[in-house]
């Protein structure tokens, strides 16, 4: 992986520094769910579900925030299930996951019941 970092120096001169690391990589998905970050994941998914309910696309953010908990429930929570860490922390996520979902289907709900009563005047 390269980073390209471009500044100027104190005596006005354009710089370029190249930073390179080398990252391990597996195709192994259980391999790769040993060392999930689920503080990483749960913020990504949180951030892309209320994005989506922020634009006033409820369904989608429930469609996006069940695929996240099927990823998580059935490929990363049993490689984990020893992990105490993870544990804390993926039992965290689901609750705060939970209170999030639970206001997308509130306005999901509120979203249709203006419609049926739109419809019925």
């Amino acid at each position: 992986m390269q980073a390209q970092v471009t500044y100027k120096e104190i005596s006005g001169c354009k710089m370029l520094r190249i930073i390179t690391i080398q990252q391990k990589v597996t195709r192994d998905v259980k391999e790769a769910a040993k060392n999930v970050n689920i503080k990483m994941i749960g913020a990504h998914v949180s951030h892309v579900t209320s994005a989506q309910a922020e634009k006033g696309e409820l369904t989608r953010a429930r469609q996006i925030n069940k695929k996240w908990n099927e990823f998580l429930d059935q490929d990363i929570q049993d490689v984990n299930r020893e992990n105490e860490e993870y544990q804390k922390y993926y039992k965290n996520y689901q609750e705060r996951n939970n209170d999030l979902m639970g206001h997308v289907n509130k306005n999901i709900k509120r979203k249709i019941r203006r419609k049926s009563i739109t419809m019925q005047n």
